[in-house]
């Protein structure tokens, strides 16, 4: 009976190790198979640069002036200041610029550090800048003269731009015949190259204003009316194109 037991319990543990060992190898063969490593090559691209260019006459222009005065105490200078803003307002309206073409650009009244060398010398020093804003070109001279014999020190300079309207359809222009350019160059390079555009991939634009240098023309003798020259303002556009492309 004994021997008859431990055969039993010998055919059990054979059994055991037979399931044990089927088991491992199912296990085994239940890993999932890993993917081969596919080798890509990248398309080819044409990057080229484009520029274009738009000009117009300028339509807008700033007048910069300021009012300038000096006393021995910050009050009085405020109060100068004061009073010839004031003359150059009214010479401005009567000249038929508006007041709300007319804005503060910097106000300042601080020690006169010439006071320090010279004791004859004031000791506070003030200034109101102001923008004078004209959307007729043609009137810059007037409102130089008007607002220098309505109380203005001196003008600090004259600005030509555009207005908002103008400045984007000249940009609009550029950026046509920028784009225009870079497409010619990158289907010649890729004729010459083997290739064939076959899309657009990325593009990317910078913007240059340039304006024209104001001057006074001669007067021709003292007070006669100053006159004001400007040249066209001028829009120019760089684009940077890359185009997708195939072998052909």
């Amino acid at each position: 009976m004994r021997k008859q037991t431990l055969a039993t319990v010998a055919v059990a543990v054979a059994v055991l190790l037979a399931g044990g060992g089927l088991a491992a190898a199912v296990s085994s063969n239940d890993q999932p198979a890993q993917p081969a490593t596919q080798q890509s090559s990248d398309a080819p691209t044409v990057t080229v640069t484009g520029v274009g260019d738009a000009e117009a006459a300028a339509d807008r222009a700033v007048v910069a002036v300021t009012v300038e005065a000096t006393a021995d105490s910050a009050s009085e200078v405020r109060e100068a200041l004061a009073t010839d803003a004031d003359g150059m307002r009214g010479a401005l309206a009567d000249a038929g610029i508006d007041g709300d073409q007319l804005r503060t650009a910097r106000y300042d009244i601080s020690r006169n550090y010439e006071s320090r060398e010279n004791p004859d010398a004031p000791a506070y020093r003030g200034q109101h800048s102001f923008e004078i804003r004209l959307s007729d070109t043609d009137a810059v001279g007037t409102a130089i003269d008007a607002a220098v014999d309505g109380g203005a020190s001196y003008v600090e300079n004259v600005r030509f731009t555009l207005s908002e309207e103008t400045r984007q359809e000249l940009r609009t222009q550029a950026l046509a015949e920028a784009m225009e350019t870079a497409r010619g160059e990158a289907e010649t390079l890729a004729d010459n190259g083997g290739l064939e555009l076959t899309g657009t991939a990325d593009i990317s634009t910078t913007t240059d204003y340039n304006r024209p240098v104001a001057y006074a023309a001669d007067s021709g003798g003292a007070g006669a009316a100053t006159s004001i020259d400007a040249g066209p303002v001028s829009v120019s556009v760089t684009v940077q194109v890359t185009y997708d492309a195939q072998n052909v």
